[in-house]
């Protein structure tokens, strides 16, 4: 019986991990809402101050898995076009957001 609570206790402590189950789905299109695929895409969690990176696929698409709860700004850049943002995605108990960010052109170091 002693070994069964033991094997609970670290079942309880392991579940937070899990409660980190958030998708947020970033779609990177062009003025006529074209895919643009190989854009830089930072998530930056304001709550937490972390950020993570993805390249966008051939549909333009990013995705960030196991993301943690908070609220996010997305930030993209690619060469040739000016960079673009969204804010604010929030991220909470297992949720699954998608965000589109539409892109002109210009120069990926101009100021947001």
């Amino acid at each position: 019986m002693h070994m069964f609570a033991i094997l609970l206790a670290m079942i309880a402590l392991a579940l937070p991990a899990f409660a980190e189950g958030n998708t947020l789905e970033v779609k990177c299109v062009d003025q006529a809402g074209s895919p643009v695929p190989g854009v830089k895409v930072t998530a930056f969690n304001l709550s937490a101050q972390k950020t993570k990176d993805k390249k966008s696929d051939a549909n333009g698409v990013a995705i960030f898995t196991k993301a943690e709860d908070g609220i996010y700004r997305v930030v993209g850049r690619k060469d040739g076009l000016a960079p673009a943002f969204y804010e604010y995605a929030q991220l909470q108990n297992a949720a699954q957001q998608s965000v589109t960010i539409r892109f002109e052109p210009g120069s990926p170091e101009s100021k947001l």
